[in-house]
């Protein structure tokens, strides 16, 4: 299977992570090296944890050699830990919509690739997409193919003397695990057996004569038990061709399946094979030779009573009359201690014991070759209670067994045969129903974000713009519904709204809990979604090619000394990384980490740095836009664009009432004062007098000079900085 930008895999060592300790746990398990391979490619989770001994260890080797058979590395495009978060939390969010676990798992999978190897692969929905309650439980149940790498046979191996080490390298050759012995002549009995040529057959059990050993003659049962285990992917690709064809047919031809009606037909096949096997009911033959012995024991009780009752009857209905010899003579044998009855009375119990056996034998539908195992059944003595000869009963009880155990393997075998044929296509189902159900998690994730058309940027221009955007975790908690849409652009794309003109750089201000840091997560998932083929969360976008994309999220809690330091490492490889990539730089109030008119300088210098590279856009929140722009040199203050999110002031319920979409080229003020507002019509009767200090300190501070009051009402919202410095 080869990527897009890079070259299929053929062996282990060319998937990266895969060290000798790795390498021999993975050829171990699957048994070669081919097979482990293979299970790499078809992202089989399940069989690699189980090798690995780690769910995430398997996940993160499939995303390992994805990237590598697409020419990149799966965290390429992470500059921070920060942007493999978030994408994280995306892909939960996506992954979280789909029925199976296979499904969610390769959704997991899934990482961003850089625009190199960057291909538009969006689910578009084509086709109808809301699967029925029936469909989406059945798409619940499907796991993983359990497709049996060794099977255990149930039956021996008879090899002519001499040809046993020839029988055990051919049973192992085709993944048989088999007893294996030489003789002349086999004796066929309760265990099954494959009987190869050059040995003499005697007996009537269990016995096939094959010329080579095969699955299905020496282990029929386990290729069947392999049908039965995987009926859930059958089922659901069977519901699925029915309620969905659209989506089948695109599930098909994605997976490169060849028609979708042979193997649903396929499909069909092995699920009446597997209806049969759960039964145990191979054929009608086997059926009656099943019944025949399940109904052994009632038989044989019911028969009992019935001659008791029988012998009974036809005595009370004889009238004997004894001459004086034969009275003599039972008197005689009497008192001799040894009854001899009268030849009428014998005749009876004869007659009851023939009638018993014919009986039971046309009750049991026997055939002339076992019927001869009910002769002496009944003993006709003539005496009471009569009972049955168990060794008779246990010995038909042996013959039926075998008998059944007989036309079981025999017709488990040719079933066995026909299933195995069919059993490969398990994995293109498989694949069908998958793809499917990342198909409708897909459609369901673009309905949580209201996603519609992403859009590449084209003619080299750099830059990222949404419309109508919902960040994913927002929209997730929420309900798209309960969330406010913006608009935003940075850099340049076909999207260019007012007060905008492809500035690579902005500065994004404006009210605390106004959304600033919710409009930073909603560019980098924009960037990431894209570059991994998945919706961007947004009316319509516009996404150029990137290379990697850093996003800082805002410090909390205690900072460390060293705090300052390592962010600087950090803007110093973004610096570097902007002189030969294409970047996106998010940057959530660097100011937090130092003091505020230095951050006001590194920010700046971070900023003169990137607009000179010609390779970055960067979004920035901070509360120092005035400081920033002083810190810039003249001639690049035009390619710094401020945007602000406006506070609009409280409602009834003091709850801050803000504008989500920034405006542009606009610097809004935090809104301090409107939270102290909240605060103090809640606080407690002993904390009011301390948010009412609060609020008069910041409305003296905001207060013009007597000589400068502007003519608008007490009430107007604070202008910004740039509409203040031209009236004035």
């Amino acid at each position: 299977m080869a990527g897009r930008g890079g070259p299929g895999i053929a062996s282990l060592d060319q998937v990266p992570g895969v060290g000798e300790k790795v390498r021999e746990k993975l050829v171990e398990h699957f048994g070669s090296e081919q097979e482990a391979v293979k299970a790499i490619v078809e992202a089989r989770v399940d069989e690699l944890a189980e090798a690995l001994g780690s769910y995430r260890k398997a996940v993160r080797l499939i995303q390992a050699a994805r990237a590598s058979m697409e020419g990149f590395s799966p965290a390429e495009m992470f500059g921070t830990p920060d942007a493999r978060r978030l994408f994280e939390k995306l892909v939960e969010t996506l992954a979280s919509s789909a029925h199976s676990r296979p499904a969610r798992v390769e959704l997991e999978t899934l990482t961003p690739a850089p625009r190199r190897v960057w291909t538009w692969d969006f689910c578009r929905p084509s086709c109808p997409a809301e699967p029925s309650e029936k469909l989406a439980a059945a798409l619940a149940s499907v796991s993983w193919p359990r497709l049996p790498r060794r099977l255990h046979a149930e039956a021996l191996i008879v090899a002519p003397p001499g040809g046993g080490e020839a029988a055990r390298r051919a049973a192992a050759e085709r993944g048989i695990v088999a007893e294996v012995v030489e003789a002349e002549v086999y004796e066929c009995s309760g265990q099954p057996a494959l009987v190869l040529p050059g040995v003499e057959v005697a007996g009537e059990g269990p016995c096939i004569v094959a010329r080579e050993p095969s699955p299905w003659l020496a282990a029929p049962k386990a290729v069947l038990d392999a049908v039965l285990a995987n009926r859930a992917v059958y089922e659901a690709l069977i519901l699925l061709a029915e309620e969905a064809p659209c989506v089948a047919e695109r599930a098909s031809k994605a997976v490169g399946a060849e028609r979708l009606a042979d193997i649903v037909n396929a499909a069909r096949r092995l699920l009446e094979i597997a209806a049969v096997h759960a039964g145990g009911r191979y054929s009608s033959e086997h059926a009656d030779a099943v019944e025949r012995l399940r109904k052994l024991d009632s038989l044989v009780s019911d028969l009992e009573v019935w001659v008791n009752e029988e012998v009974k009857r036809r005595l009370s209905e004889r009238e004997l009359r004894l001459s004086a010899a034969q009275l003599l003579s039972l008197l005689e044998s009497i008192e001799e201690g040894s009854l001899r009855l009268p030849p009428e009375i014998e005749e009876v119990f004869e007659e009851v014991a023939l009638e018993a056996e014919e009986r039971l034998a046309r009750e049991l539908g026997l055939d002339v070759e076992h019927a001869r195992l009910v002769s002496g059944l009944v003993e006709p003595q003539p005496r009471l209670p009569l009972s049955l000869r168990q060794d008779r009963v246990e010995a038909l009880r042996r013959a039926l067994a075998a008998r059944a155990e007989a036309l079981r393997f025999q017709t488990a075998s040719r079933l066995a045969e026909e299933a195995w044929r069919l059993l490969p296509l398990t994995r293109i189902m498989f694949r069908v129903v998958v793809w499917a159900d990342k198909y409708f998690a897909c459609i369901k994730y673009r309905e949580l974000v209201a996603a519609g058309e992403t859009r590449q940027v084209e003619g080299g221009a750099l830059g990222v713009a949404v419309r109508g955007g919902r960040e994913v975790e927002l929209a997730r908690r929420l309900g798209p519904d309960s969330v406010e849409p913006v608009d935003y652009v940075i850099g340049c794309t076909p999207f260019r709204p007012e007060g905008t003109s492809c500035e690579p750089v902005a500065i994004l201000t404006g009210a605390n809990s106004g959304g600033k840091t919710t409009l930073l997560r909603l560019v980098a998932e924009t960037v990431l979604a894209a570059h991994a083929g998945i919706p961007a969360p947004a009316a319509e976008a516009w996404v150029s090619g990137f290379d990697r994309v850093y996003y800082i999220s805002k410090p909390t809690g205690m900072l460390s000394a060293g705090a300052l330091e390592t962010l600087l490492r950090k803007l110093a490889e973004i610096v570097r990384e902007a002189r030969r990539k294409r970047i996106l730089v998010l940057v959530d109030e660097f100011e937090a980490v130092t003091e505020a008119q230095a951050a006001a300088r590194i920010v700046a210098a971070l900023a003169e740095t990137l607009i000179g590279s010609g390779n970055a856009v960067a979004v920035i929140v901070s509360h120092m836009a005035d400081e920033i722009l002083s810190a810039l040199p003249p001639e690049l203050r035009s390619k710094v664009r401020v945007d602000g999110i406006e506070a609009l002031g409280l409602d009834e319920n003091y709850n801050l009432i803000v504008r989500r979409s920034p405006r542009f080229s606009y610097h809004a003020r935090s809104t301090p004062e409107l939270v102290v507002r909240r605060l103090l019509h809640r606080a407690p009767r002993g904390e009011k007098s301390f948010y009412e200090k609060l609020l008069t300190a910041f409305q003296a501070r905001e207060a013009p000079p007597p000589d400068k009051l502007p003519h608008t009402s007490p009430q107007a919202p604070l202008q910004p900085a740039g509409r203040r410095a031209a009236r004035s």
